[in-house]
């Protein structure tokens, strides 16, 4: 591809960021049919400016009516210059708005098939431009939802043909898809080497300073963020994330500054409403915050981010605003998902059922499909619908086995059996014909097993002194029931590492499912001793005791693996069997019942972590932590008034909870009663001056009451 004269000064303009004069430049070039290619390139050059100076809406309508007018000049035929303008368009549209550039790419796939049938094989092979469009359809074709790195090779390829031509913008892009594939250290290497080429390239400096960020070097974070701003102070998204950087500084005054800035130069666009109510609530000030999102609204009544954010702070209008991000963004899984996950909450499973199948629907990720069909299997579980449950099992592990990751996809169907395995337990006993089933759940895992028993085979042959080797050789023929085996593999892994505390723990394991339980105890004790931070050893020695009858033993082991990650589904629901065998043994265990609520509140069963503290209240009404407890339950269900009520009742039985105070405090704050938030937020300081947050809300107070007698 040759740029024509007019063409290449328009591009130089743009790749030194002299945006506003290659705008002017390109509006003095009219269309003529003999260079209309031309025209068309400077045109693209001038929507690219339109975007680095923030004129997105300006940037969508130039770029809609310059395709309407290569159409009337060329009719169907597509050219390299088309395959530039939608990839070079798509490039800045996946930043502004990623939804629409999905949407968009549709448009650039169907041009690169035109564009392929009128071309022959052996020239696609060694024409740049194709590769160009090629790379960038790739990439918003997979980049939310798979690392696909195909686009990378295209792009090395189009830059290998291009022969230096658009060899900025190649390289430029290369950084850009590699810093979104997560590849930050390869990035960092792209976006230097540019830099290094010319610094004054459009957001290079931003893009490098975003890569540093993920990389943790704040400090070349914000010296390239402010070099950013002084190439191109129009860039919203560069005054954006000068403003983050100073939130997290702590230096508010330049936060409000750059956002001053921003929404005085843009005051339409509603993103920077967007970003300041989001550091406002987060800092608790929650009025506030919502008010400068319904401003962000106003500006713009189809920003589905704020109706998003909005719903995350709104419980009792979460509903409403998802139903308005689903109008806006019909083929987003996202919102189908976080409706699910409410009706899920609230037990309301039909209406959860419902959702999931529509967010199972729409373009996913790998993770997110087997994420919403796990879900989708507690739902068919609580329904008792095991048939449905076990089919969508075996159609979820169907469709991940042909990922080449055969480890990664081991490990997705551990979590899924044990999830399922209640259910496979009662399916074999009631209904004999789901074996066939049961027969190709267990083909899948059996093929996947096999495929790496081999391959630590073939590796032990090459290092038989590789203990970490030995040892998942071990796990694997534990897996496939071969417990001689693991043994011996364990056994191995010992011989050549004696500190292998893995390798003690899976030996516990084999003693544990032999039922030699005080075998079993003493090998997890030795593995402990070893790594006292291994949370699955003490899950399993929790279970161990468990058997043992040794419930507070039990108990501890489950509490330091929970210290260890308070998140681990495993753990919690190990914690609240325990509780529940607990009492069955002594119903009256007050101590169980409030373990218990705690449990159902790590798996959001709200209905299930009421009745626990209501049953402790029947035992003992004096019992205050219940009354806190349960005001923490309806805070977290926006029931603010009853969160009230039960954090005073909390407070009058003792009078010295600094974090009872402290939570009515925020409730207090949450219904707009400063005076009153601020009060308690005292009290809490005068039983526990060290309480640094209510020192912070208490000033927060102080703030907004001044602010409030402002106005």
């Amino acid at each position: 591809m040759i740029l024509s004269a007019q063409a290449s000064q328009i591009r130089n303009l743009f790749l030194i960021s002299k945006c506003d004069e290659c705008i002017q430049a390109s509006e003095k070039i009219e269309a003529s049919s003999e260079e209309f290619n031309s025209y068309q390139l400077c045109q693209l050059y001038k929507i690219l400016s339109l975007f680095e100076i923030s004129q997105f809406e300006e940037a969508q309508k130039q770029f809609i009516n310059l395709i309407q007018e290569a159409r009337q000049k060329k009719g169907s035929l597509i050219d390299q210059v088309d395959l530039l303008t939608l990839s070079f368009y798509q490039w800045e549209l996946c930043d502004y708005d990623s939804y629409e550039c999905e949407q968009l790419n549709e448009e650039l796939f169907k041009a690169i098939e035109i564009y392929k049938s009128d071309h022959k094989l052996e020239d696609l092979n060694t024409d740049g431009v194709y590769h160009l469009a090629q790379a960038m359809y790739t990439f918003i074709e997979y980049f939310q939802y798979d690392s696909n790195f195909e686009c990378i090779e295209h792009l090395k390829r189009a830059q290998q043909l291009l022969n230096q031509k658009l060899d900025q913008e190649i390289l430029f892009l290369m950084g850009w898809m590699l810093d979104y594939l997560g590849k930050n250290e390869e990035a960092i290497e792209y976006q230097l080497k540019l830099y290094s080429e010319n610094q004054y390239f459009p957001s290079i400096c931003n893009n490098i300073s975003v890569t540093y960020k993920q990389m943790g070097k704040d400090d070349k974070q914000e010296e390239f963020l402010l070099q950013a701003e002084k190439i191109q102070p129009k860039n919203i998204v560069v005054m954006h994330n000068l403003a983050i950087n100073y939130n997290q500084k702590d230096n508010q005054l330049k936060v409000e500054e750059y956002f001053t800035r921003s929404l005085a130069m843009y005051p339409n666009n509603s993103h920077t409403h967007y970003m300041q109510g989001h550091i406002l609530l987060m800092k608790g000030e929650h009025q506030l915050g919502m008010e400068v999102l319904q401003k962000g609204i106003q500006v713009n009544p189809n920003d589905c981010n704020i109706y998003e954010l909005m719903s995350l702070f709104d419980h009792s209008k979460f509903q409403e605003y998802m139903q308005k991000c689903i109008s806006i963004r019909p083929k987003k899984s996202r919102y189908y998902s976080l409706m699910a996950d409410r009706f899920l909450s609230l037990q309301q499973i039909e209406q959860s059922l419902n959702y999931l199948n529509l967010a199972l629907s729409c373009k996913q990720s790998e993770a997110d499909y087997v994420k919403d069909s796990i879900k989708k299997v507690v739902c068919y579980r609580t329904l008792h619908n095991y048939q449905e449950a076990l089919q969508l099992i075996v159609q979820t592990l169907e469709k991940i086995k042909t990922f080449p990751n055969s480890l990664w996809g081991f490990q997705i169907c551990k979590i899924i059996n044990q999830l399922a395995l209640p259910s496979l337990q009662k399916i074999s006993i009631l209904d004999s014909n789901n074996s066939r089933y049961l027969q190709k759940l267990d083909e899948i895992v059996r093929y996947i097993l096999e495929k790496a028993k081999q391959s630590y085979i073939e590796g032990l042959k090459i290092n038989p002194r590789f203990s970490q080797g030995h040892n998942n050789l071990g796990v694997i023929y534990q897996h496939m029931n071969m417990q001689e085996e693991a043994l011996q593999c364990f056994l191995n892994s010992l011989e050549i590492n004696p500190q292998d505390y893995q390798a003690l723990m899976n030996i516990g394991n084999i003693y544990s499912e032999k039922n030699q339980l005080e075998e079993a105890k003493q090998w997890m004790i030795k593995s402990l001793n070893i790594n006292p931070k291994n949370k699955d050893c003490h899950l399993n020695l929790g279970t161990i005791y468990i058997q043992m009858k040794k419930y507070k033993e039990a108990e501890q082991s489950y509490l330091r693996a929970l210290d260890l990650d308070a998140q681990d589904f495993l753990v919690n629901y190990k914690l609240g069997c325990l509780y529940s065998e607990v009492l069955l043994i002594n119903p009256s265990d007050i101590e169980a019942y409030f373990n218990l609520g705690q449990f159902y509140s790590q798996m959001n069963m709200f209905k299930e972590e009421k009745q626990s503290y209501l049953k402790i209240l029947q035992i003992d009404p004096k019992y205050f932590q219940a009354y806190e407890k349960l005001g923490n339950l309806y805070f977290n269900m926006n029931m603010l008034e009853d969160a009230k009520q039960n954090y005073l009742k909390s407070i009058d039985l003792n009078p010295q909870s600094a974090i009872s105070y402290f939570n009515l405090g925020i409730t207090y704050q949450s219904m707009s009663m400063l005076e009153e938030a601020k009060q308690c937020y005292l009290s809490t300081l005068q039983i526990n001056p060290q309480f640094s947050d209510a020192k912070k809300r208490y000033e927060q107070c102080d703030i907004l009451l001044f602010k409030n007698k402002v106005k």
